[in-house]
């Protein structure tokens, strides 16, 4: 597993969220700089379209698992 991927386990549902949203809006002002042709390091695009995704995954994940746990409470 990544530091990445750890630092973000870390972080309850609501403030991954709040990541998410950061990690987004960090993407647009990068393509913005990347059009614009001041972007000095390119993969920092792929670097942080690759931390959405892994973002959004362990949102999923723990999604999944609370709706587990609820089904398992109603049986």
């Amino acid at each position: 597993m990544s530091k990445l991927t750890k630092s973000l386990q870390e972080l309850s549902p609501n403030d991954l969220k709040q990541r998410v949203a950061e990690l987004q809006k960090e993407l647009v002002e990068q393509k913005k700089s990347r059009a614009a042709g001041e972007l000095v390091n390119p993969f920092a695009i792929k670097k942080t379209r690759r931390s959405i995704a892994v973002a959004l995954t362990l949102l999923s994940q723990q999604d999944s698992k609370t709706d587990d746990i609820k089904k398992e409470e109603e049986a």
